[in-house]
């Protein structure tokens, strides 16, 4: 069982730090706008997670996101409720800013799915990250061009069952390495497809996501 729950409440993770940053993960600068808006979905064996967040910051400083989003679980025939908060800040690495580094941290917060297979208890979880991502924009055509970017953060998942007498706890912590390449039309616009692939958490599988994000504002 709390190899399950780990697994399980672990996942709204992943779709969490595709909007860790800006270049860093491949998305429109907050330099073309102090805002934006961004949603995607995660991929992964017996889960699908989909969501959006609200960000803002401001060039080479500190920024803040918000998230909320759901995941279904075919194992429970289920869903959760995903909320999260995070934040950086971003470091440029090269003169003309075409390389960025960002120190950055997360915290998730899941509730559900409930009655879990008709059986009274309802799941919940909390995982806290902290780490880095780079990004680099290339390309010279200011319509599109394209972000590599990594990032890899320590994360530490606790997931808690709950019957309505008593409840289980369990926690472990672990590493998440994302690999993704952005796709920034415009300077305001991205598309961004990653792998995720967890490290250290036996039985975790790699997921898939894609998100879209859109900057506006002066």
């Amino acid at each position: 069982m709390r190899r399950i729950l780990l697994l399980s409440l672990a996942f709204p993770l992943y779709l969490s730090t595709q909007a860790a940053a800006q270049t860093c993960v491949g998305m429109p600068a907050f330099s073309s706008g102090k805002m934006q808006l961004s949603g995607g979905a995660q991929f992964a064996d017996g889960a699908n997670s989909f969501g959006g967040t609200f960000g803002y910051g401001l060039p080479k400083s500190f920024y803040g996101k918000a998230g909320i989003g759901t995941t279904s679980y075919d194992p429970y025939d289920g869903s959760s409720l995903d909320l999260n908060l995070g934040g950086g800040y971003q470091i440029p690495l090269h003169a003309s800013r075409t390389a960025e580094l960002c120190p950055v941290a997360n915290l998730s917060l899941s509730s559900g799915p409930n009655d879990v297979l008709g059986s009274g208890t309802d799941l919940s979880g909390r995982t806290f990250s902290f780490g880095a991502s780079v990004g680099a924009l290339l390309g010279r055509n200011p319509q599109l061009r394209f972000v590599p970017n990594a990032a890899f953060q320590f994360a530490n998942t606790r997931a808690t069952a709950d019957d309505g007498t008593t409840n289980t706890s369990a926690s472990e912590s672990y590493g998440l390495l994302t690999l993704g390449t952005g796709f920034v039309f415009n300077s305001r616009f991205s598309l961004n497809p990653s792998v995720s692939l967890p490290i250290g958490l036996d039985g975790a599988s790699s997921s898939f996501g894609l998100m879209g994000a859109m900057n506006f504002g002066h």
